[in-house]
């Protein structure tokens, strides 16, 4: 019995020495050249903080036309481009308090839209069409209108401070109590609009049509309240 134990042992032990030399020699798909094994390369992962590319002009419209909300989630996730709403159609849409500071919106069709308390400083909306738009206390602080629509616009309590509204049409248009201080009006149509107590403080009106221009405005030689 005893010689029948050590034989059983002996051949285990056997066994396991030529399974660990077996695993010895199998090569790694790895292996150096001097026979050192090296670990296997990991998969690339993607940083949580990896840049994720804008969209483009025709994508940057989809996301206006969600609304309000949509967009200035957008502009949150992209605080460095420069918004491209160039030519867009965004007729009769809800946009209050929407942040298009900066934004490119030549000749964009706003014809009818909310804006009203919309921040549009610096941005850029010469041809644009913004007839019937409701632009209440909208803030266009320097802002490009230069030959923009803005026909029987709501401009009251609007900033339009240093704006370049050369050309513009603004007739009838209600701008009662808006800020027009160093704003360029220089051959804009202003017939029939509404300046009441608006601040024309050194805006310029060369060339302005007047005609039927409720001038009782302030901070302007044209202005009928001195």
């Amino acid at each position: 019995m005893r010689d029948r134990r050590h034989s059983l042992l002996n051949a285990a032990i056997t066994a396991t020495a030529t399974a660990a030399a077996a695993l010895t020699l199998v090569p790694t798909a790895n292996a150096a050249p001097g026979g050192a094994a090296e670990a296997p390369e990991s998969a690339p992962v993607a940083s949580a903080h990896e840049a994720v590319p804008a969209p483009g002009g025709g994508e940057q419209i989809d996301v206006i036309r969600q609304g309000a909300p949509a967009w200035n989630a957008w502009r949150g996730r992209h605080p460095g481009v420069r918004p491209d709403l160039s030519g867009a159609d965004l007729r009769d849409l809800d946009l209050v308090a929407v942040d298009l500071r900066g934004a490119d919106l030549r000749e964009a069709g706003l014809l009818s839209a909310d804006l009203a308390g919309a921040d549009l400083t610096g941005a850029s909306l010469p041809d644009a069409t913004l007839a019937g738009a409701d632009l209440t206390h909208a803030v266009l602080t320097g802002a490009d209108l230069r030959g923009a629509r803005l026909t029987e616009a709501e401009l009251s309590g609007a900033r339009l401070a240093q704006a370049d509204l050369a050309g513009a049409d603004l007739t009838r248009a209600q701008a009662g109590s808006a800020d027009l201080t160093g704003a360029d009006l220089t051959g804009a149509n202003l017939s029939g609009a509404n300046l009441n107590r608006a601040d024309l403080t050194g805006a310029e009106l060369k060339g302005a049509l007047l005609t039927d221009t409720d001038l009782n405005c302030r901070g302007h030689h044209v202005c009928e309240v001195p």
